[in-house]
């Protein structure tokens, strides 16, 4: 069976006592959330790896009996320290501070940063075997897919950047940027935690490294993704009120709960916890905008409401729109990578077990029972002292000071050290707002999971991310136990969920919209559909690319020649595919001729013909013609030209042959000597005319042409900043493609696979040849089907199967078909 190494900066294991290391808490990394959801018969196939001990934690020297296997990599840096890192996060966390401004010796702190990556690659190819699945995680290690993808050519990767992912403007001032890109696309499979990272992502590949890239259609994903089992269905499927199975659940969460699980506190019983009576030694917290005293209160009273009014007009306004879930395939440098926006998950079965136990209920009548009636406002600290606690404790402030209503905060630090301690002025500014308004601010630290649990199933609202962040797994465990709770989240941060309250990076605001979201008729909310199971996100990080697949000479005399995995060479790395050689064509040729009904898919330029200075001079030989037509010929085959040539021009060459056309990349079809055409829209072609235009003045060699529905740049080995113009300029309504010699605009709908999907039969043995990125098109949406054979003419990554070298040997193999 198949395993998943989990690769982070540090392994989920807390020690805050003794020697006895014991599970982190599900929400206090992606690598804890996965050991607290994945099923227990796979815990013996998950390895977790990292440096053994978190920061502010104790040593151990050994972990809570488990079912999963632990690697710890002894680093002589812990990743916390790591200079390379801190100023990657500055980048991607703009809010922390100078994100675009590097020191100029950074050259060592990236070479400290690429020793502690190979570090890591040395420990996984430890553990490492044929066909396990490598999911790496953090800032720490975005260098670790290349160097895997080096040392283990077939490894299937799978990365997950958990960060905000910059504009590709603030990216391309990071040192080393294009080493990081490369790496990352090195990956099978690249997870960001929202649409707006996932285009930043985009963005910057184009720009620096001119990568190319595809939605892939909702067909098409879903014959990526590997089929899960029966058994998995059949669990999903069963009952949650079976007793057996409550009981199995049960046991499950107790089993991945430390002996010892936190304080054991009654956080709504009255006053705050045994930490917040502790008085701040420094750091006393400016509270001077609370006090009425000044003369000039009433005037900024009424400056400060004037502001409200006028903000809270377009409050409404901060919504984000969640569209369906796209799958990009990028290529860049001999690689390719799929990239998506994360699903946000939970540890569904985890949580589900808490609630069932014993400890859990009687937990959570209590605490129900102290709340009564009144409404209570969940404040989530983690180790991050800036920005959302400080504003958050603020708008505590300002809300108890001028709302009048029954309404109660609870301040729960759920793991880390720094932010609780008695010297922060995060920790003063609570100690304040506790004296000042007596049992209405609680502080709760490090809850055991039944307490932790039942807050997070009673609080009325949560406030759970800072402004920068990607995600919030608390959040999204909030969502999972409290489906009429109210997320409030900043609208700078990554949380995208159909149903939460944005606020800006304003205590005065945050209060508003807090009393705003309060005073509203408690609902059902919808942010629990968008959220799936730990189990369930771990099965969908399969959704990669099948093995690529070798030709095997039919069993019997069968009219298919079936396309079989290839375990003996590194399938998934991109660009690596069979070379048709006699042996492979001698096949290729049997299965073809003993087929009963065929089909044939060409590109036109580079795949049937050579490349050629002037495209003008690209006019079809006789030789061409006559292969044509000989293929088309035969009633069991059907010829499909796939060109991306106008189509009075296509007419001009192969009107006169009985084959079906595609002109101009599948905008217009041809078929029974009529011409139709694709509704699209085109009204960017104007600005990408002009665009081009300019760029012709100074590029020698250069021209441009406008077809119907695109706009091509011939331009040689000179379009890159041509092409990167087109894409700032129209990138989101259009498409700007790199091909060989040329920079191509398209519309976004029409493309060579969605054309070769509206003609292609199953019961076909096909035959699909094309040479650069368009017809990469075409052997994306073919590559799941057994029957199908995709060359590729010439040598970069590609989705085909097989690989040919050069325009005349293709001609030469389709001449002896018979």
């Amino acid at each position: 069976m198949t395993r998943r190494i989990i690769v982070s900066g540090t392994l989920p294991i807390h020690c805050k006592s003794g020697t006895t290391g014991t599970f982190a808490p599900a929400h206090s990394s992606v690598a804890a959330s996965i050991l607290h959801g994945a099923e227990e018969k796979d815990r013996k196939n998950t390895v977790f790896m990292g440096v053994p001990v978190p920061i502010y934690m104790n040593k151990f020297s050994e972990v809570q009996d488990s079912g999963f296997v632990f690697h710890p990599v002894h680093a002589p840096i812990h990743p916390r320290s790591l200079v390379f890192s801190k100023h990657i996060s500055k980048t991607c966390h703009a809010t922390l501070g100078l994100s675009a401004i590097y020191p100029d010796d950074l050259d060592e702190p990236y070479k400290e940063y690429v020793r502690f990556n190979q570090i890591f690659c040395r420990e996984v190819q430890k553990v490492y075997e044929p066909g396990d699945t490598v999911v790496v995680m953090g800032k720490h290690l975005l260098l670790l897919p290349a160097l895997l993808r080096a040392e283990v050519p077939g490894v299937e990767i799978v990365m997950l950047f958990l960060a905000p992912f910059p504009s590709h403007e603030i990216f391309s001032c990071v040192p080393h940027n294009e080493s990081v890109l490369v790496s990352m696309l090195s990956s099978d499979r690249l997870e960001l935690c929202a649409e707006e990272y996932v285009r930043n992502f985009i963005d910057a590949a184009f720009f620096l490294l001119n990568a190319q890239h595809k939605i892939i259609s909702e067909e098409a994903l879903s014959r990526l993704r590997k089929e899960r089992s029966k058994k998995q269905d059949t669990e999903k499927e069963k009952q949650p009120g079976s007793k057996t199975e409550s009981k199995k659940r049960q046991a499950f969460a107790m089993a991945l709960l430390p002996a010892d699980d936190g304080i054991g506190l009654d956080p709504l019983a009255g006053g705050v916890s045994q930490y917040g009576r502790k008085r701040m030694i420094g750091n006393e917290p400016d509270l001077s905008f609370l006090d009425p005293s000044p003369p000039d209160v009433v005037a900024r009273a009424e400056v400060l409401e004037e502001y409200l009014q006028e903000t809270m007009l377009e409050s409404e306004a901060l919504t984000k729109k969640k569209g369906k879930k796209q799958l990009h395939v990028l290529y860049a440098k001999n690689l390719r990578c799929l990239v998506c926006c994360a699903t946000p998950s939970t540890p569904r079965e985890f949580i589900e077990g808490i609630k069932e136990t014993e400890e859990y209920k009687e937990t959570f009548s209590r605490m129900q029972k102290q709340k009564d009636a009144r409404k209570i406002v969940l404040l989530i600290e983690s180790t991050r002292e800036l920005a959302a606690p400080i504003l958050n404790m603020q708008a505590v402030s300002f809300y108890l000071e001028s709302k009048k209503t029954e309404v109660d905060f609870v301040r729960c630090i759920v793991y880390g050290e720094s932010s609780g301690t008695s010297g922060s002025e995060l920790s003063g500014l609570a100690e304040q707002i506790a004296m000042r308004h007596p049992e209405r601010l609680y502080t709760v630290m490090f809850p055991n999971a039944y307490t932790y649990y039942a807050l997070l199933s009673l609080a009325d609202a949560c406030l759970a991310c800072a402004p920068s962040d990607a995600l919030s797994l608390v959040l999204n465990e909030y969502v999972e136990c409290n489906p009429f709770g109210i997320p409030i989240v900043p609208f700078s941060s990554g949380i995208e969920f159909p149903d939460v309250v944005y606020t800006l990076n304003c205590p005065y605001f945050i209060a508003e919209r807090m009393y705003q979201a309060l005073e509203t008729p408690k609902t059902e909310r919808r942010n629990r559909e968008v959220i799936c199971s730990t189990r369930e996100w771990l099965n969908d990080l399969k959704s990669i690319p099948q093995p690529q697949k070798k030709l095997a000479l039919p069993e019997t005399g069968d009219s298919s020649a079936r396309l079989e995995q290839s375990s003996a060479q590194s399938e998934n790395a991109a660009g690596n595919c069979t070379v048709l050689n006699k042996e492979t064509s001698d096949k290729l040729k049997q299965a073809y001729n003993a087929a009963a009904s065929r089909m044939v898919i060409l590109d036109y330029d580079g795949t049937l013909t050579e490349i050629v200075p002037n495209p003008a001079d690209a006019k079809p030989t006789p030789e061409i013609l006559e292969l044509l037509r000989k293929l088309s010929d035969s009633p069991k085959t059907k010829v499909l030209i796939v060109t991306g040539r106008g189509k009075e021009l296509a007419e001009e060459w192969f009107g006169s042959l009985n084959v079906e056309i595609y002109a101009e990349h599948g905008a217009y079809h041809r078929e029974n000597g009529k011409w139709s055409a694709v509704p699209c829209d085109v009204s960017w072609i104007p600005d990408a005319v002009k665009v081009i235009t300019e760029y012709v003045g100074y590029t020698p060699g250069s021209h441009l042409e406008v077809k119907n529905t695109c706009v091509v740049f011939h331009c040689g080995e000179h379009g890159k900043w041509c092409a990167s113009a087109l894409q700032k300029i129209i990138g989101g309504r259009a498409r700007v493609v790199s091909g060989r010699n040329i920079i191509e605009v398209r519309p976004l709908n029409v493309d060579k696979g969605v054309s070769v999907l509206r003609e292609y039969s199953e019961d076909a043995f096909t035959i699909c040849a094309g040479d650069d990125l368009t017809d990469e098109d075409m052997f994306m949406v073919l590559q799941e089907y057994d029957n199908v054979h995709s060359i590729c003419v010439g040598d970069r990554a590609t989705f085909a199967s097989l690989r040919i070298s050069s325009p005349s040997e293709l001609r030469t193999l389709l001449s002896e078909l018979e």
